[in-house]
């Protein structure tokens, strides 16, 4: 069967013939996944070119085609239109019809091949963790021999089960570890040490030195290792729900700056997305994504986020960092957890769910609510559930250092960008500061196109739940509300509504309910 690489440039097929066919498309969009998926199925050689590292080329496609969304599908030069377009046009076989007929010729027109031409098209490697914990003396192959055995140190339940004890003799994961248990664990399970206690001992102090193992605070490194005691960071990626995520360990360098961070972050998290997300775009294997040491490296990498410094960051930097690290923080807690089951678990769960940022911790309801709603109260604080969210306080109170970033005026369009893991969420995008206005338009016109519905005839009107929950985001008044949503609408339906608001008593809205199921395989 034919098929087409991941990466931008790359594709094999049966046949030697150039493709008559190109999907453009970005990580981690389950558009795309199903666009492609119906092409291999149908048997149709394709090239895909992904710009998901490439957001200015994408805007710019945009741009030339005039549709915001992706996957975008060309045959012979001509734009078909997306997934769903595609799924109508293979159904009737028009578009394997059409696919032998034509004579062969380049797959996209000229205009967009143009803006390829100087794009790098090698593969690029995801952002490395390894330099910051690698020390002078320590090759990379003695980091990856070291990381091998932290991974099955933490693995080994019943070790900590009998070694890690928390408050009344209770396990816990990231609790700290007596070093003689440690080495005794190297004797009795580790090749390399041989059975010897002298190796062992050596091992324990290179894993130390590694930060594969961590002193508990106020330890010393230069101390024997079965003086002291750790913590087995693989062991605490897991911890109580409440607690940060990524303080796991303790970053040891000076961070990057925060967009830099950010960026890294980005890349590895829509890698794992795209990597365990179905064929036809639907589900996302979190189990599978937990194991995975991509998962690791990710977990690992968000450390870093500790020793970020916000400040001197613009509107546009504030908001494209903390929407993509919210959708991060989002993927990460259901690959940790789960997700939640109930409703009561999700009150809690969205708040549990923490990143240290900069030496503050942030929940995902901070980010949402605090900082990117421009510190306004959630929809399910008090006065918001009995219609007078105006009586209420901000999310963040006045005295928090934190309630400086809020963003000022806040944009109702991040309702289309955050991910929450239900169905009726968004798709995981990506945001860069350069390219924000596109993006966000994107996700708006994605989101309402399949989940606005007019029926002109009726005068009704479908929305979805998030218009509700967060209308006053949008507009004070209803009817303010759906001309704001008209303006993110395909033309035909924004006409349609348009014409609904301009005479006559406002059209009947209805609510689609929300469905909370876990977008998880």
């Amino acid at each position: 069967m034919p098929s087409a690489g991941s990466e931008f440039g790359t594709a094999t097929a049966v046949d030697m013939d150039k493709p008559k066919v190109a999907v453009i498309t970005t990580s981690g969009c389950p558009h795309c996944k199903r666009a492609k998926n119906l092409l291999k199925e149908a048997g149709i050689y394709f090239q895909e070119y992904n710009l998901g590292q490439a957001p200015d080329v994408l805007a710019n496609v945009k741009k030339l085609t005039g549709k915001k969304t992706v996957p975008q599908i060309f045959l012979c030069g001509e734009l078909l239109g997306g997934a769903d377009e595609l799924q109508v046009l293979l159904s009737d076989n028009s578009l394997q019809t059409r696919v032998e007929s034509n004579i062969a010729s380049d797959a996209l027109p000229a205009q967009i091949s143009d803006l390829f031409e100087s794009l790098d098209v090698s593969d690029k490697q995801l952002p490395s963790i390894l330099l910051p914990y690698l020390p002078s003396d320590m090759s990379e192959e003695e980091f990856a021999c070291l990381d091998g055995i932290s991974l099955r140190l933490s693995s080994d339940r019943s070790f900590h089960g009998r070694h890690a004890r928390g408050l009344f003799g209770r396990s816990k994961g990231d609790a700290p570890i007596s070093g003689r248990s440690v080495v005794d664990w190297l004797v009795e399970n580790e090749p390399t040490a041989g059975g010897d206690r002298g190796k062992a001992e050596a091992l324990c102090k290179r894993l130390a030195v590694a930060r594969l193992l961590e002193p508990e605070r106020g330890g010393s490194e230069s101390a024997g290792p079965e003086s002291g005691s750790f913590r087995v960071p693989y062991a605490a990626m897991r911890p109580r729900l409440g607690k940060p995520l990524n303080r796991h360990l303790e970053w040891p360098a000076p961070a990057r700056p925060a967009q830099e961070v950010a960026e890294a972050l980005r890349e590895l998290i829509t890698a794992l997305y795209d990597k365990f997300l179905s064929d036809n775009g639907t589900k996302v294997d979190y189990d599978g994504m937990a194991r995975d040491a991509l998962f690791r490296h990710y977990v690992n990498s968000a450390a870093e986020l500790q020793k970020v410094s916000l400040a001197g960051l613009s509107r546009e930097q504030r908001m494209a960092f903390f929407i993509n690290i919210y959708n991060a923080i989002i993927v990460h807690g259901t690959a940790v957890y789960g997700a939640p089951t109930s409703t009561l678990d999700r009150l809690r769960w969205f708040g549990s769910l923490k990143y240290d940022i900069g030496g503050a911790e942030f929940s995902a309801d901070d980010i949402e609510h605090g900082v990117l709603r421009g510190n306004r109260p959630s929809p399910a604080s008090l006065f918001a559930l009995i219609g007078r969210p105006q009586w209420a306080e901000g999310h963040f109170k006045r005295s928090d250092p934190r309630a400086r970033l809020a963003i000022d005026p806040m944009d109702p369009r991040i309702h289309f960008a955050l991910v929450c893991g239900a169905k009726s969420c968004p798709p995981i995008r990506v945001y860069t500061p350069e390219t924000l206005e596109e993006g966000l338009d994107a996700a708006a016109a994605a989101f309402c196109e399949g989940s606005v519905s007019v029926d002109k005839a009726n005068r009704r009107v479908e929305l979805s739940m998030i218009l509700k929950w967060y209308g006053q985001d949008f507009a004070p008044s209803l009817r303010e509300r759906l001309a704001k949503v008209a303006e993110f609408l395909p033309d035909h339906k924004a006409q349609d509504l348009k014409e609904l608001l301009s005479g006559g008593a406002e059209p009947t809205v209805e609510y689609t309910p929300y469905d909370w199921g876990v977008n998880k395989k």
